[in-house]
């Protein structure tokens, strides 16, 4: 029987986070451990099992709780797992980080054919620093010249998550700074637009989160930034949107 529904697992690669990200609850848990990758392997497994016999995992992104870049080896081990014995091709498989530049440098290097998802937020590299505390160590300049590297040697494409902060990081200023930043990779990249969710320590309000959205859409149109998605809320009811995932 063919299948009927094909789903994204999107998994964990630590218990907790060491990136502290202001806006995220995950990373407002603090970090506990990296997962080993059997750790990872099976929470595709466990998904999979959950769903019926006409379903099946199509798709995996890493960017439930933790920092993949900062489990590097596991991770890695973990999508070998997931390719070969869940039939999964690497290209079904993405890797979310926030820039840790030199396994970024290094993904480039081994030319898997897993894709790369940048968690930007913000293109000034002060501004960032205050919601994306990693910042300070690698700036938004590092970042980018990472990304163009990677882009050279792989020739594919990057996603660039931003989450839209009404009045921190949704201006015209905003959009013409990213715009500058992606002229070098011409068209290997996609925006995605993320209407942030509120959290119990970072509260926003929805409305004017969609607004920010619309609006950073025209201005990124604006600047010929044309590559740009607007992602889907799901899960708000249950704490389970992006940035929502914590526990107590």
């Amino acid at each position: 029987m063919p299948f009927e529904g094909r789903f994204t697992a999107c998994i964990s690669s630590q218990a907790g986070c060491a990136m502290n990200c202001k806006f995220c609850a995950t990373g407002q848990m603090g970090f506990r451990r990296n997962l080993t990758s059997d750790e990872i392997f099976e929470q595709v497994v466990v998904f999979q099992r959950i769903l019926s016999p006409d379903y099946r995992i199509s798709n995996v992104v890493f960017m439930g709780m933790g920092e993949p870049f900062a489990n590097y080896k596991n991770v890695m081990k973990a999508c070998a797992k997931i390719t070969s014995a869940l039939n999964i091709g690497q290209r079904h498989i993405t890797i979310s980080t926030v820039g840790i530049v030199p396994k970024i440098l290094r993904f480039a290097q081994e030319k898997f054919q897993y894709k790369l998802a940048i968690s930007l937020h913000n293109p000034f590299t002060e501004e960032r620093k205050q919601i994306v505390p990693i910042t300070k160590k690698y700036s938004v300049e590092d970042l980018f010249e990472a990304c163009y590297s990677y882009c050279r040697q792989t020739n594919r494409r990057i996603t660039f998550e931003y989450c839209l902060i009404p009045g921190i990081n949704d201006h015209e200023e905003h959009a013409r700074k990213l715009a500058s930043l992606l002229t070098p990779i011409k068209l290997l990249y996609h925006i995605n637009l993320i209407a942030l969710n509120a959290t119990p320590k970072f509260k926003v309000n929805s409305k004017d989160v969609d607004v920010s959205v619309k609006k950073f859409t025209a201005f990124l149109n604006k600047f010929y930034v044309n590559n740009v998605t607007v992602r889907s809320k799901r899960g708000i009811d249950i704490a389970a949107g992006c940035g929502q995932l914590g526990a107590d």
